[in-house]
């Protein structure tokens, strides 16, 4: 009964791990291979390597030439390719986004093993895998463009098709309408995992984490046409890809305040001579990321707190003095009449009103 006790955990802690991580974040590449008369050329070594982290992802190719690299981690990478009798072909740097499936076909040409074919520059990476609709927002947009709030999913909104519920606009969390979908139905991923929860008698509302705006790489806001693995949803797929550290060290600092003094008064407050409504926001944190050990093992942490202080009135009803005493001959409406009380259970009525 003991082992049994601990082997059932850990059985649920494997099949919750596996169901988490089934929804893919990462991109992917495929292509073939193939000579300038367009045989294709089996065996040929394909390698990516993941410029910032310096991280080769090698395959080889088939007996048809084809190649593909799976879980490849959104960012910059530079492919090389390899076959006895050919050119080395060298592809340099390009951007491989959130969940993107590019076919990118190589064309290699005879000569010398030690002569390389560099490719500066190409037309963009198109995805010609799947058909799933959608847009890339990535860090420059979101830490440039006007965010009050600085919320990460505030910019959702740039998508096509993606308006607010009723009309409303700057939700921070999923009540919007994706392509005449119903609102509070979208689902919100993390590095793969799910942050969304149902709500009781409601739609997909509750969040349970959204990372700060400095440390998201990227997002992908899917509207239509996901693949099976994205079940939990009725409306879109909003894809997030937080940083990794690199082979450098990088951070950043912020500080972002609001304040009553640098705010206008409402016109209607200055025609009745009322002050500003006192405010406070004072936002701010950081991030840091960097090798633990170059080429291997990396690290990024962020901080963030969000401080505010604005007044809220609240009115509320006490019992009086003769109420406390159980007197309630002075407890009249508003137009003066007396409010008469009695027993529930026998009906009774006190002509004086007290209990």
């Amino acid at each position: 009964m003991r082992k049994q006790a601990i082997i059932l955990p850990l059985a649920a802690v494997v099949l919750l791990a596996t169901s988490a991580w089934s929804q893919s974040f990462t991109a992917s590449i495929r292509g073939t291979v193939t000579d300038a008369s367009g045989a294709a050329v089996p065996g040929a070594k394909v390698a990516l390597n993941e410029t910032d982290r310096n991280m080769n992802h090698p395959t080889v190719s088939d007996a048809q030439g084809r190649y593909m690299v799976t879980a490849l981690r959104p960012g910059t990478y530079s492919m090389s390719v390899e076959a006895n009798g050919f050119r080395k072909h060298v592809h340099q740097k390009f951007q491989l986004q959130v969940q993107q499936q590019v076919t990118q076909d190589i064309q290699l040409q005879v000569g010398d093993v030690s002569s390389t074919v560099n490719v500066e520059s190409a037309a963009p990476l198109l995805n010609t895998t799947i058909a799933s609709m959608g847009q890339v927002i990535d860090n420059k947009f979101m830490v440039t463009l006007p965010n009050i709030g600085r919320d990460s999913l505030a910019l959702a909104y740039l998508t096509p098709g993606v308006v607010g519920s009723a009309g409303s606009r700057g939700s921070t969390n999923t009540n919007f309408v994706a392509n005449g979908s119903r609102n509070s139905t979208s689902d919100v991923i993390v590095d793969g995992v799910t942050v969304t929860t149902v709500e009781q008698n409601s739609g997909i509302t509750d969040l349970k984490y959204k990372p700060s705006v400095d440390s998201v790489q990227e997002f992908k806001m899917q509207t239509n046409f996901f693949p099976a693995e994205y079940g939990q949803t009725g409306g879109a797929v909003i894809n997030m890809v937080t940083k990794s550290g690199t082979n450098e060290f990088h951070g950043t600092g912020f500080y972002f305040l609001r304040h009553n003094d640098f705010n206008a008064n409402q016109w209607f407050a200055n025609r009745g001579g009322a002050a500003r409504p006192l405010f406070r926001r004072d936002q701010f944190g950081g991030v840091i990321g960097g090798p633990v050990k170059k080429n291997k093992t990396f690290f990024f942490a962020a901080y963030e707190q969000t401080k505010q202080k604005t007044p809220v009135s609240e009115t509320a009803t006490f019992p009086t003095a003769l109420q406390r005493d159980g007197n309630f001959s002075e407890t009249r409406q508003a137009n003066g009449q007396m409010i008469q009380m009695f027993d529930p259970f026998s009906a009774f009525r006190n002509a004086t009103n007290a209990v």
